[in-house]
């Protein structure tokens, strides 16, 4: 990952200032309570499971998980997040997400939102890594802006640190060239069921709108190519 990223004038744009105060560290939403509990779910997450987290920044997911009794820790390249974790009783390690702990394997590693800021020369170590800390059979789930759709480049180009756009296709380069046994793909979960009322609602009317618009872009554009034209993120579970 490039040295010039997550200075004190990045955390402070990602509004982590308050997160290191300590007072809003390893807080979550109901939508997003639910949203994790629906990406475990669509991993087939089973008890007992080890998890490993890596760039948990703000806590919010170390924090949902130890709620939900789950065995998780986590790594971060920053130094602050990580002495809040600590201090908040979180088993995390420091690590620049190209190097992990080789003597322990979890079930299951998830990395929301950091695969598109490692440069794509490192892309491959990364998930080589990730694959030699997962036990046979283990899963590696992967979340980032969808380089099939334009509706993502205001996620991309939004922040100075992302360096790799990835869509379909390249995820599956990646995934072969990993050699991990299976890939699947899906535009990351919009969850209906949550009691937020007002998110399920939205959801709930512009979910049909997006299979429409995807059936018809995907039909005159990718026929054939089975591509999430209208998804922001990409959610990928890669299992070894």
């Amino acid at each position: 990952m490039g040295a010039k990223i997550f200075d004190i004038n990045y955390i402070k744009w990602k509004a982590w200032g308050n997160q290191v105060s300590g007072d809003q560290f390893g807080k979550y939403s109901q939508y997003q309570k639910d949203y994790y509990h629906k990406v475990l779910q669509l991993s087939g997450l089973s008890a007992g499971a080890k998890i490993l987290e890596i760039g948990f920044g703000n806590g919010s997911f170390l924090s949902y998980c130890r709620d939900a009794g789950i065995d998780i820790s986590g790594t971060e390249i920053n130094s602050e997040l990580l002495l809040l974790a600590q201090n908040y009783g979180y088993t995390v390690y420091p690590s620049n997400h190209l190097e992990l702990d080789k003597s322990i394997r979890y079930d299951l590693i998830l990395a929301f939102d950091v695969i598109e800021h490692i440069d794509p020369t490192q892309t491959l170590q990364f998930l080589a890594v990730c694959k030699n800390s997962l036990v046979d059979g283990g899963q590696l789930v992967l979340r980032f802006p969808n380089g099939d759709s334009p509706f993502s480049l205001a996620s991309f180009n939004g922040d100075v640190t992302h360096c790799n756009w990835i869509g379909t296709e390249k995820m599956v380069y990646y995934s072969m060239c990993a050699e991990f046994k299976e890939l699947k793909i899906i535009g990351t979960p919009q969850v209906i069921f949550t009691k937020n009322l007002k998110l399920a609602l939205y959801h709930l009317t512009i979910i049909p709108i997006k299979k429409v618009i995807n059936l018809l872009i995907g039909g005159l554009f990718y026929p054939g190519r089975g591509l999430n034209f209208v998804a922001v993120d990409l959610l990928a579970f890669l299992k070894c």
